[in-house]
């Protein structure tokens, strides 16, 4: 009990104190609006590598299943997340396709693969690949057009946080714990724009969102029992805090805030409906 305690502790608490630390450090210096993104992404993959390395006893090189390609996944999303913060027109599609398809690829080809015929498997590729290139477009813009990225990021952390705890009552106790520590470090960042907000969110978060979060799903439906209904709502959730005006036009921010929050634990809330209705909780571990 002693030594799950102090995982916990090394795997969970510590890098998310670490990643609030230094993200707050990077919003108060004195760079560039687009210059703190790509550290704070870099910050966020670090500490995601980090609790995933302690949760898993290291990191496999060369990676030999799906899960094993979560702290690759991350790092290169801040990598083609920083791309596009300097790229503009048709480039930055390309760039957005080509980090979605390697994702993808990442989490299909060791299992798909040569188990299900050639044309599916292409049909699952192409499925996933538009699916997550299309998400993070709508986040970034969702972050661009509401004035403060505060809101997409509680409606991300939220995601995430419980997202790790349906893929634990899904059959898979390590993914549900890496799934809560991303959503542990978004949680933090989405506290640090409260107080702190920056201008726009950028497309490096929003990428790296997109394709951890959309890899930990995946897995946890593909290899796991995790229903795909309650991964789809999942999916969804983020975007229940665009309904109505922005929270910074006016009125009650704090209030706004609250119920945007609430739309999207109403998500989260059927997606644990459709987990509990499909797929009754067991304690296989993943």
């Amino acid at each position: 009990m002693g030594s799950l305690i102090g995982q916990g502790i090394v795997g969970i608490v510590l890098p998310a104190l670490l990643a609030l630390i230094l993200n707050g450090l990077v919003l108060r210096a004195a760079l560039a609006e687009g210059r703190k993104w790509p550290f704070i992404g870099l910050i966020i993959a670090g500490c995601f590598a980090f609790s995933y390395s302690v949760l898993l006893g290291g990191i496999a090189f060369p990676p030999r299943e799906a899960t094993h390609w979560l702290p690759f996944i991350a790092v290169g999303a801040v990598v083609f997340g920083t791309i596009l913060q300097f790229t503009s027109g048709l480039g930055r599609s390309v760039v957005r396709l080509i980090a979605a398809m390697a994702t993808a690829w990442t989490v299909l080809q060791l299992q798909i693969f040569g188990r299900w015929p050639l044309p599916i498997s292409v049909e699952w590729l192409v499925a996933v690949t538009l699916i997550l290139f299309v998400t993070s477009r709508l986040i970034e813009r969702a972050g661009a057009l509401r004035n403060t990225p505060t809101e997409i990021l509680l409606g991300m952390a939220l995601a995430a946080g419980f997202g790790g705890v349906a893929l634990f009552f899904g059959g898979s106790a390590v993914l549900g714990q890496i799934c809560n520590t991303f959503g542990l470090l978004l949680a933090g960042l989405t506290i640090l724009t409260f107080f702190l907000p920056p201008a726009q969110l950028g497309p490096v978060i929003p990428l790296i969102y997109v394709l951890v979060f959309g890899s930990l799903l995946l897995n946890g439906s593909l290899f796991s029992d995790l229903p795909w209904a309650t991964a789809g709502l999942f999916w969804l959730a983020p975007f229940g805090v665009l309904i109505g005006p922005p929270a910074s036009s006016g009125g009650n921010r704090n209030l706004r805030l609250l119920l945007r929050g609430l739309i999207v634990l109403v998500l989260v809330g059927l997606a644990f409906v459709a987990l509990f209705l499909i797929s009754p909780p067991h304690g296989n571990e993943y």
